[in-house]
């Protein structure tokens, strides 16, 4: 990590920001809530639309992003993510895909996303997209 991302680290308070995960994959979901605590996130998870649109209205204040699987159950995740944008038009938002979607990265980028991941995330792209996506933001 550069000097100027160690320095920011150093002064920045522990507010442990929430992360939210919205996928419909256990396994992945296990993976991320093992691993994003000791990186200083507070984890909520998520396995449809419908109750990730629900925990966020629960905790929208704890939540500092979101990471949303592309392919859900019930309804896309672009569907959930124009939902949440409407609710709060400055909310990061992150994509997840384990397989070639249809929309191409221009898309998802205009449909908000601050980052989009492949599936299963490399541990150190998720912990440099979140660094830059939740602490670096200005």
């Amino acid at each position: 990590m550069s000097n100027r991302v160690l320095s920011l680290l150093a002064h920045t308070p522990r507010v442990f920001p929430g992360v939210l995960v919205v996928d419909d994959d256990p396994g992945n979901l296990a993976l991320l809530n093992d691993f994003l605590p000791p990186c200083g996130y507070r984890v909520r998870v998520a396995c449809s639309v419908r109750q990730g649109l629900r925990i966020y209205q629960e905790h929208r204040a704890d939540i500092a992003v979101v990471l949303v699987d592309l392919d859900l159950p019930d309804g896309g995740g672009t569907a959930l993510a124009a939902t949440l944008r409407a609710l709060d038009p400055e909310l990061p938002l992150c994509f997840m895909t384990s397989d070639t979607t249809p929309f191409s990265l221009e898309t998802l980028v205009e449909l908000g996303a601050e980052w989009v991941f492949s599936k299963p995330c490399a541990r150190t792209e998720l912990q440099q997209a979140l660094l830059r996506v939740v602490h670096l933001r200005d």
